[in-house]
């Protein structure tokens, strides 16, 4: 659904499949004590929540025990020849006589398969961990207990850096600073070796920075709630809503590139990514559409479907749990749109500006 601005009184109707959302008209929607997002949410909310329950990746910070999925080219991979074989018809179809009862002739079905779908081809990467890890980690079966710490450090190592890269380094982590006081106590040196290759460096020293805080203020528990939770260094809106919703069951929304772009896509939204006028109306989404029930599954799967479906270039439509509700989608097909990375818009690039710089060296003839 789409907007009109005929409506008495100046808010905005629904209009024809396809058709791109104003940031005016969500706007005024907003002032007016709601967003009339014009497409029934609890419908997205149903599947999105049952497509990342039937397939969401294995990750130590879920609380899954190993072997974790590291390969989310695989990973997709598997998921495509899955539906793929789910199209094609029973090999048994085609295996069969057909007759008439004069000819005396039965139908003969053969099925040449254990359940009449061919296996799923590419097996995905998984990554074991080598031992017991101190403090209650995970062994080569036992899986690391989740803890609103073990939250907070994947959601910060996640920031710029692939989930399957994190996994080798979380892991790693978990077993040096098991708990947010081993974190807060240890040397800086100590920290920044731990974090030596994931980059983005500043990410270690505010973690750290932020156990020591907690520690101080909270005698070493993560507060639960996104409004103290932001008081800690480090943190953000995006990672308050991760951890509150995610360890503590609150209804917390949360906005990071993945769901900046999926929202984008499902309600046609203009601007690029890097628009603050399209983060306020995907933060406004966010909020009215987490679910009251499961809401750190539902964050988490939102950020899932971005990750490995809803990707920047090739997204897999095939597979989107919420592909009928997707306004690009239906923009594309209706010609209103070339493709569904059309959403969100590319971002203007600035020209690079020459600089000069004059340098010297100077030696010391002694």
């Amino acid at each position: 659904w789409g907007w009109s601005q005929h409506r008495p009184g100046g808010s905005a109707m629904p209009t024809a499949p396809g058709a791109m959302v104003d940031m005016e008209d969500l706007a005024q929607g907003a002032a007016e004590g709601g967003l009339a997002w014009g497409i029934a949410l609890q419908p997205i909310q149903q599947r999105l929540l049952a497509w990342y329950l039937e397939s969401r990746r294995q990750l130590p910070w879920r609380g899954d025990a190993p072997p974790w999925c590291v390969d989310k080219a695989a990973l997709r991979r598997a998921a495509a020849a899955e539906v793929q074989a789910k199209r094609q018809p029973k090999i048994s179809s085609f295996l069969f006589k057909r007759g008439s009862a004069s000819d005396g002739l039965q139908e003969i079905a053969i099925d040449l398969t254990e359940d009449g779908v061919p296996a799923a081809e590419g097996d995905v990467e998984v990554a074991h961990t080598d031992g017991d890890v101190e403090g209650g980690g995970a062994s080569a079966s036992v899986p690391f207990p989740r803890s609103a710490y073990g939250t907070w450090v994947s959601e910060v190592m996640l920031q710029q850096t692939q989930v399957e890269r994190v996994v080798e380094y979380w892991t790693k982590w978990m077993k040096l600073f098991p708990t947010v006081q081993a974190l807060a106590q240890a040397h800086p040196d100590d920290v920044n070796a731990a974090w030596a290759g994931l980059g983005y460096y500043g990410r270690a020293r505010r973690l750290h920075e932020g156990a020591q805080f907690v520690v101080e203020k909270h005698g070493g528990e993560v507060p639960g709630t996104v409004e103290e939770l932001l008081k800690v260094p480090g943190i953000g809106p995006y990672t308050a809503g991760a951890i509150s919703s995610i360890a503590f069951g609150q209804r917390s929304a949360l906005v990071d590139g993945n769901v900046i772009r999926v929202f984008a896509r499902l309600m046609a939204l203009p601007g690029d990514s890097a628009s603050q006028a399209l983060a306020r109306s995907c933060w406004a989404l966010a909020e009215e559409l987490v679910d009251t029930g499961r809401p750190g599954d539902f964050n988490q799967a939102l950020m899932e479907l971005g990750a490995t479906v809803c990707t920047p270039k090739a997204p897999a439509c095939d597979r989107c749990p919420t592909r009928a509700f997707c306004r690009a989608t239906a923009a594309v097909a209706s010609g209103q749109a070339a493709a569904v990375t059309d959403f969100p818009a590319k971002a203007v690039r600035k020209p690079p500006k020459l600089v000069l710089v004059a340098a010297a060296v100077v030696e010391d003839g002694a």
